[in-house]
């Protein structure tokens, strides 16, 4: 009886292995899939495919037990374009903008141990394909904030600003172009 046991336990254990591992495959990002040779690619493109047939039968059971998937690449492409916040400030009288804070910049770090917190970095970090439904609430904040720290301000902005990451870690190349731009102007008493 306890070699049967034995047995049932290590196929148990092996049967679950062996679902974890399909259903940990990757998913391969379309920008990845077109620098890989054709066969490869369409053998990879073929794997959501099969992973969902492979688990289908366990589905059942899996969603009893309250297991689910993430299907969505981790870390599968760099490069491309993105963007990177800026937060300025306009002294009464000046025309010119002056930068207080842009991320991984040595110069200006206004605010750097709060924004580059790694969770509240989601606030603002724009995703690839969408903008986080808490950045303009943040943007605002941030600006009321600049005017508040610094008294000789009259106005404050925050925007991001898009450019692309150049390969084999060469940096991050400006296009000029400024997004998802907030600005205040000093009104009287700051909150």
């Amino acid at each position: 009886m306890q070699k049967l046991e034995a047995r049932l336990r290590a196929a148990t254990l092996s049967l679950l292995l062996t679902l974890g591992f399909i259903a940990g495959w990757p998913r391969v990002s379309p920008r990845i899939l077109e620098k890989l040779p054709a066969d490869l690619s369409k053998a990879l493109e073929q794997l959501p495919e099969l992973q969902q047939r492979l688990l289908a039968p366990f589905a059942p059971m899996a969603n009893a037990l309250g297991i689910y998937g993430e299907n969505w690449a981790l870390f599968s492409t760099t490069g491309g374009t993105r963007n990177r916040i800026c937060i300025e400030g306009r002294s009464e009288g000046s025309s010119e903008f002056r930068l207080l804070y842009r991320i991984h910049d040595p110069e200006h770090r206004y605010l750097a141990a709060t924004l580059e917190y790694r969770r509240f970095r989601n606030i603002w970090n724009p995703h690839r394909s969408y903008l986080s439904s808490g950045y303009y609430p943040f943007a605002q904040w941030v600006v009321r904030r600049a005017l508040a720290d610094h008294p000789e301000l009259e106005e404050a902005r925050v925007y991001m600003e898009e450019g692309e990451i150049l390969a084999k870690g060469r940096g991050f190349q400006v296009n000029g172009r400024r997004l998802y731009l907030v600005t205040s102007r000093r009104t009287g008493e700051m909150p």
